[in-house]
């Protein structure tokens, strides 16, 4: 199993995760030269193929990777919050992922991207830089496996819960500005089911359901409604305390 290198409790910056990674200085220099930021709005799409992305850096706020499954029908997958570093990995197997996946801004986000050309062009004479992308790419191919295969164990409410824990944990503060139909979406479970689990949370002192929002209450509780070995095993590609 690969482990993903996940931000301390001091969210590096893109510089300082390059360098701490061995590429050369006037190599990452060149790199930030390169790049480009771009701000997500609340429900914005950022697709990495039309601007030519391959590192794509987070800044702050939080995005949700899409994946397409048909012409009409996409998955959430992985969230991407701010520190972490990850990568646009096109597919030649599936035709809808031809372009890479999308992402969905989920909280206002700041994204620093590294467009492909100038990895490529770099990569001819920085080794450190062609193995950090190679490295990188089997982290992020490795975690998506895994992660699929954890949300395909769990049941619906815990599936509920740990999108919760995992948003709470990786965003500031204790409010979440998420409604019910995201967190329905999130979870691929029903607006009835969704609420009435909400409900019982609300109830049980996890959480405070608000209009727009929810609030975190208690953060013990919420990982105490998943699985002690789930938790364990997702440990391993993230912090499991708030920041």
């Amino acid at each position: 199993m690969t482990t993903v290198n996940y931000p301390s409790s001091a969210i590096l910056s893109l510089s300082q995760q390059l360098l701490s990674a061995g590429i050369e200085p006037d190599v990452v220099e060149e790199l930030l030269k390169s790049s480009y930021a771009i701000s997500l709005k609340k429900g914005d799409t950022f697709n990495p193929s039309t601007e030519d992305a391959l590192l794509i850096y987070f800044r702050s706020g939080c995005t949700v990777e899409v994946m397409t499954i048909s012409d009409d029908r996409n998955s959430p997958s992985s969230v991407w919050t701010a520190g972490y570093i990850t990568l646009s990995l096109p597919s030649e197997y599936n035709r809808f992922e031809n372009q890479a996946s999308h992402y969905h801004c989920l909280f206002n986000a700041e994204l620093t991207i590294i467009p492909e050309a100038v990895v490529n062009k770099l990569k001819a004479r920085s080794k450190a830089l062609e193995n950090y992308v190679l490295r990188r790419a089997s982290e992020y191919l490795y975690t998506c496996r895994d992660m699929a295969l954890l949300r395909y164990t769990l049941d619906k409410r815990e599936n509920i819960s740990l999108r919760l824990l995992i948003l709470h944990i990786r965003t500031a503060g204790n409010r979440l500005p998420l409604t019910i139909d995201e967190l329905c979406w999130l979870s691929n479970t029903t607006r009835q089911y969704c609420g009435d689990v909400l409900k019982q949370l609300q109830k049980d002192g996890v959480l405070e359901k608000r209009y727009g929002y929810i609030d975190i209450v208690d953060s013990a509780k919420l990982t105490a409604q998943i699985d002690a070995d789930t938790v364990k095993f997702l440990s391993q590609y993230m912090p499991l305390t708030k920041k």
